[in-house]
This record gives C-alpha cells, sequence and structure tokens, in this order.
C-alpha cells in the first residue's frame, strides 16, 4: 500500500509551500508598532522633526523604512521602547510614507508585523499659521465620547492635517476656508495620562507648520 509522498512530487512540493506559510507567520510574534512624527508630520522646509516607533520591550532593534527607497535606517535600544529617528533639517526630498518594524537584539528569527504608515508632508512657510478651535461639543467630552475639531485659515482650496502624537488623522480637502474632523472613542494618552489630561491636538497646512496646540479634556462621564 502506497503511503504519503512527504519527500517529493507534487505532495513533498504542497507540504513544503505551506511549512514555509507557517515559518512566515511564526515569525512575526509582536504586533506592529505605533509610529508618530513629533513636534508635527506637517513640516516647513529646514525645520527639525523626529520618528518615533514604539515596542513592547527593552532590548528590540528597530528598522524605519521609506517608501520608495530600499535603504533602511535601524537603532538598537536597550533602555527604554521607543526608537528615535531625528531629522534635523528636512528637506524636499524628505516627504513622503515611513513606516517601521522591530525584533529583539538577541533573536532575529522573531519580529514585529510592519506597523502602519505615517506621511511626512514637506511645505514651504509661506501662509499664515491656521486657527483650530473645538467645534461641538464645545465644553469638552466624556471618555468614549466623539468630539469635532475645526481648522480654518485664510485662503481656499487648501488642504488640512490634524495632528495628535502617536495618533493620525487623514487629511481632509477644505469646504471653503476651513476643514472639520470628527474623533470618536476618545480616550486617555498613557503617555501623559494625569487627570484632566486628554487628547492634545494641533492643526496644521502643508503650506506651514502647525499652530499652538489645542487640549481636549477628556473627562468621565458622571
Amino acid at each position: 500500500m502506497d503511503g504519503l509522498n512527504w519527500g517529493g512530487g507534487r505532495w513533498g512540493a504542497v507540504s513544503s509551500l505551506f511549512n514555509s506559510c507557517l515559518l512566515l507567520k511564526a515569525g512575526h510574534e509582536y504586533p506592529k508598532p505605533p509610529i508618530w512624527v513629533s513636534p508635527s508630520r506637517v513640516v516647513a522646509l529646514g525645520r527639525s522633526v523626529t520618528i518615533r516607533c514604539e515596542g513592547l520591550y527593552p532590548g528590540m532593534e528597530f528598522f524605519l523604512r521609506k517608501a520608495g527607497h530600499p535603504k533602511l535606517q535601524n537603532q538598537s535600544v536597550t533602555d527604554g521602547t521607543v526608537a528615535k529617528f531625528p531629522i534635523p533639517s528636512v528637506s524636499q526630498g524628505d516627504g513622503g510614507n515611513y513606516t517601521c518594524d522591530y525584533q529583539p537584539m538577541t533573536d532575529k528569527n522573531r519580529s514585529s508585523y510592519l506597523s502602519d504608515p505615517v506621511e511626512i508632508i514637506v511645505g514651504e512657510p509661506s501662509y499664515p499659521k491656521p486657527s483650530i478651535s473645538l467645534l461641538s461639543p464645545s465644553w469638552g467630552v466624556s471618555l468614549g465620547g466623539a468630539v469635532t475639531v475645526r481648522c480654518w485659515g485664510q485662503r481656499r482650496g487648501v488642504r488640512f492635517v490634524l495632528n495628535k502624537e502617536g495618533r493620525h488623522f487623514p487629511p481632509v480637502d477644505s469646504d471653503g476656508f476651513g476643514a472639520v474632523f470628527p474623533i470618536r472613542n476618545v480616550r486617555w494618552d498613557r503617555r501623559d495620562a494625569r487627570p484632566g489630561s486628554g487628547d492634545g491636538v494641533t492643526g496644521g497646512s502643508p503650506a506651514r507648520g502647525e499652530q499652538q496646540p489645542l487640549r481636549l479634556g477628556a473627562g468621565r462621564q458622571l
């Protein structure tokens, strides 16, 4: 009676394929890391920004990747969980999408999934700074609630970007002179988790850096 042919032929090729898939899946043992740009992902030429990538544990090696560029940057973090990739003087070539991932410094066979992309938008400082306000509710918001932030400027036909460290909002084209950003499920910021603090956000346009931040006070609902 013929047994299963694990070593060769059609079945052997299929088993090798499945083994490869299992090994690939087993290699990604860590979730995709948060990635963000500070002080803002909208930046004027010549200004400085820092891209940060956060892992779960200390002792990780981080890799920063830029879309369209095969070369990556790496950084080992022995004490702490956040890698910092500074750009001291931003040029037009620094604009684009960035992702990151990480792996233990002592085990190259284990790694995280790739992060979501974050975009650096580079522009000329030719427009005045935009304004930002809390549209609704104007008194604040309870944890888990929803709020709307409004940004507006002095010119029509521009694109606005809402900035929040560790959280990404897609750009919005203006409906005249401004744009609105709905924020759902407001939560405590674990990087600034103290009573009276909440989501601190800033607004900007690609032609200008950010303006003074607007802090959302997230309180418990009574």
